[in-house]
């Protein structure tokens, strides 16, 4: 797979804070909110989708709630993303494994624009 192939992640405020640097420790390109250029904490949730289109990142995060619907009107606006994954709490060695096997199996083109389950990367 081709750089401009890979799926490259902005990683939400809420998910282990260890994972953009585990991810990176074997090859992807990963940062989460903490890393963020601008200092991403505790802004809302459509703002971090923006951020994330910006870098032309997908985004991972646990907020499923908020983030579904948002995927739709972004949808209805014709406004595109580069994909949001969504998943639900698990322990840190799960949750890289999810994340790996989403991301040696998918390309950023197979996700654009898509919400992702991460429970379908077990």
């Amino acid at each position: 797979m081709t750089d401009e192939e890979k799926i490259r992640l902005y990683i939400d405020e809420d998910v282990w804070a260890g994972l953009a640097a585990a991810l990176r420790e074997k090859g992807y390109d990963a940062v989460d909110v903490h890393e963020a250029d601008r200092g991403n904490k505790n802004i809302g949730d459509e703002e971090q989708l923006e951020f994330a289109v910006l870098q032309q990142r997908a985004f991972l995060v646990y907020n499923k709630k908020h983030f579904v619907p948002i995927s739709i009107e972004w949808w209805q606006a014709g406004k595109p993303h580069f994909g949001i994954i969504v998943s639900v709490h698990l322990p840190q060695g799960e949750l890289l494994r999810r994340v790996l096997n989403l991301l040696e199996r998918e390309t950023a083109k197979s996700i654009e624009n898509q919400v992702i389950h991460l429970e379908a990367y077990k």
